[in-house]
């Protein structure tokens, strides 16, 4: 991903992101377009004055007719801020809990509000839960060199360590506006614009970033909201 996509797609809050270490908050900085009818890649761009290149990358759209199938995008900023006050946007409704078996692999489990399907990223126990304006995801315990595995099918926005206090960490983008993040591994083993699977290898678990012992800090983003991961993943 371009440098100039990185930004606009991430900004940082001086919040506390986990409920035991200080770390910044995750922000995802842009809006929603709507899909309308005879929408292309180029017009939109020109409308939100962004690079039809990187909204065309940061959305996964091989071209118009891709577009066309999709009823909301991602739009970054150009400013790298929430058009209006700059502030977040509105936190959605959490998704029912409710759930139906996954089709994708005997530990997943499929939201019934987006019918995407998500599964554990590695076998720890939860160590901290999700806690609205206090921790964005949750952190599993992990031994070092774990394999963490994708939660679900998508696309690698980011595979870097360029972001304070989240070590090196990873952003896969799935269908319905979601987002899962992976932080604070000691290796990573896909790059970004890589397609990724369920349960496939993306990382090793580590200690990098705020953090003294080996976990996983995993959240699932729905547009730019964090919700509660225990919302998308299988009871144990």
């Amino acid at each position: 991903m371009k440098c100039g996509a990185f930004i606009l797609l991430c900004g940082l809050l001086f919040l506390v992101g986990c409920a035991s270490t200080p770390q910044p908050a995750l922000k995802l900085v842009g809006k929603w377009h709507k899909v309308q009818s005879g929408d292309t890649i180029e017009s939109v761009a020109q409308k939100y004055k962004a690079d039809p290149e990187e909204l065309a990358e940061l959305n996964d759209l091989s071209g118009d007719s891709a577009l066309a199938s999709r009823e909301e995008i991602f739009v970054p900023t150009p400013d790298g801020r929430l058009p209006g006050t700059g502030a977040a946007p509105p936190n959605t409704s959490r998704p029912s809990s409710k759930a139906t078996a996954s089709k994708n692999g005997k530990n997943g489990r499929c939201n019934p509000s987006t019918r995407i399907c998500f599964s554990w990223p590695l076998n720890g126990p939860v160590i901290e839960g999700f806690v609205a304006g206090k921790n964005d995801g949750i952190n599993i315990k992990a031994a070092e060199g774990e394999s963490v595995h994708a939660a679900g099918n998508g696309t690698v926005l980011y595979a870097s360590d360029r972001i304070k206090g989240y070590g090196n960490m990873i952003l896969v983008r799935h269908e319905g506006n979601i987002i899962s993040v992976y932080a604070h591994n000691k290796k990573l083993k896909v790059k970004e614009g890589a397609k990724v699977t369920t349960g496939q290898a993306i990382a090793e678990a580590g200690k990098t970033g705020a953090v003294k012992k080996p976990r996983l800090h995993f959240e699932i983003r729905l547009k730019q909201a964090p919700v509660d991961p225990l919302d998308y993943l299988p009871p144990r």
